[in-house]
């Protein structure tokens, strides 16, 4: 931050260096062009000339008069006999610094000339000021440098106080293991640091909001791998037992327990995949409605296990759909396995496809089971959440197939959302999936 202040520092002391030299640079030339030799020539000789012809009198009066007319002044030196003659003095700088700055400042032009009265004299010919003033006092040069230092600190600082304040709280936040969100003051201010500072609190609740999740499916993991090994542990003792019965359901049970664990290890590594930033996926061209098609024949087969119809509506019977296929496809198969898994017997689930002007896609899926508490709608796609009728024994769930169907709609640039049917006396007569996909032009090879 030290480095900060003084970079900030220099540059404000060399911007004010530079301007005030551009300044004083254009003051000159400026005066540069007002005094051109032509108009000292033509003052050389009107001196000249009026002293010979009007003498010393003669001269003093054409003077006056030009420097009461005339936008340029003539006037002797301090110390010249010319000075208690009735001539106006210039004032005489009483230092180096002030002499440099009087040449420097105020342009001025030295016409000689000899008069017998005052011997070898000199008139300064400079420009007119805009009003009438007294020769100015002594300028020393330290309260201007001291102002530019002053003013370059004072920005240095004001610039760097509130980034030191938010380095302050982002380490805070570090020690603190990222609990809880930044929250700096500097979101309070109006400009564009202001801006910074709710950017970094909307930022770090994320992150913490991120953490949380993070542990609480550590935890949920956790639990989900301990079930079925604790079954499998207990078969694994029942069949060294050596009075055991039924040990070839026992292998049975753990072969099936071996083949949750699997398919929760693929589920997670998929969704992982999916939720991963910066991931490498090419939109391609495809029949959405073939896809659902082949989808509805598949998931048919275990859907008769119950008596339960897969019915496909669709408004055209080919819709060329620009996206990621797999992602959709295992959305699509997730949320449709869901309805079955729920479905009474002999039920029924639809799926409709509509296709809207602007190429957007709304795919229904509607089955007839028994729907979610209203309340629990916005956790039903969050990893491991079963509502309260899913926990019912018999449910062969892994927890996560939602979860990975929302991925899958993500990446299709859509949204997923879930709703309840209701008869006309209000009872629930199942769950209502909608899915809104956007295409998205395919990428440049």
């Amino acid at each position: 931050m030290i480095l900060l202040f003084i970079r900030i520092f220099l540059i404000c002391l060399s911007a004010l260096l530079v301007t005030s030299a551009l300044t004083a640079y254009w003051r000159d030339k400026t005066d540069e062009k007002m005094l051109n030799e032509d108009i000292i020539s033509d003052y050389q000789q009107q001196i000249e000339s009026v002293y010979k012809e009007q003498g010393l009198r003669g001269l003093r009066h054409w003077v006056r008069q030009n420097n009461h007319r005339a936008p340029y002044i003539l006037l002797v030196d301090s110390h010249s006999p010319l000075a208690i003659m009735g001539f106006k003095p210039r004032w005489e700088p009483r230092d180096r610094i002030n002499t440099w700055l009087d040449r420097h400042w105020n342009k001025e032009k030295k016409l000689d000339l000899t008069i017998p009265e005052a011997g070898n004299t000199s008139f300064w010919l400079m420009i007119k000021p805009e009003r009438d003033m007294p020769p100015p006092p002594p300028r020393p040069l330290w309260p201007i440098l001291l102002a530019i230092i002053t003013i370059s600190l004072f920005v240095a600082f004001f610039v760097t106080r509130p980034i030191k304040r938010l380095s302050k709280d982002i380490r805070s936040w570090h020690d603190n293991r990222f609990h809880g969100s930044i929250d700096t003051r500097i979101a309070r201010r109006k400009d564009s640091l202001g801006d910074l500072g709710k950017e970094l609190n909307a930022l770090s609740a994320n992150v913490h909001t991120l953490l949380e999740q993070q542990k609480q499916l550590l935890r949920d993991v956790s639990h989900e791998l301990r079930s079925p090994m604790a079954r499998i542990r207990v078969a694994s003792e029942l069949l060294k037992h050596p009075e055991s019965k039924n040990q070839d359901q026992l292998i049975i049970r753990i072969d099936d327990e071996i083949e949750t664990l699997d398919q929760l290890v693929e589920e997670l590594l998929t969704l992982q995949r999916w939720q991963s930033p910066g991931q490498d996926i090419q939109a391609e061209s495809f029949d959405l409605h073939q896809l659902c098609t082949e989808i509805k024949h598949r998931l048919q087969i275990e859907a008769d296990q119950k008596h339960v119809q897969i019915r496909l509506n669709a408004d055209k019977p080919v819709m060329n759909f620009s996206g990621i296929e797999k992602p959709l496809k295992r959305a699509l198969e997730n949320i449709l396995r869901n309805g079955i898994r729920f479905s009474p017997e002999a039920g029924e689930i639809k799926l409709q496809i509509k296709q809207s002007q602007d190429r957007s896609i709304q795919l229904t899926i509607e089955d007839q089971g028994p729907g979610v508490e209203e309340e629990q709608l916005e956790q039903l796609f969050d990893p491991f959440f079963r509502a309260d009728n899913a926990r019912t024994p018999g449910g062969k769930s892994i927890g996560v197939g939602l979860t990975i169907a929302r991925e899958g709609v993500r990446l299709n640039n859509g949204d997923i959302s879930a709703s309840n049917k209701y008869d006309t006396e209000g009872n629930r007569q199942g769950l209502v999936i909608h899915i809104n996909i956007k295409e998205a032009p395919p990428a440049s090879r």
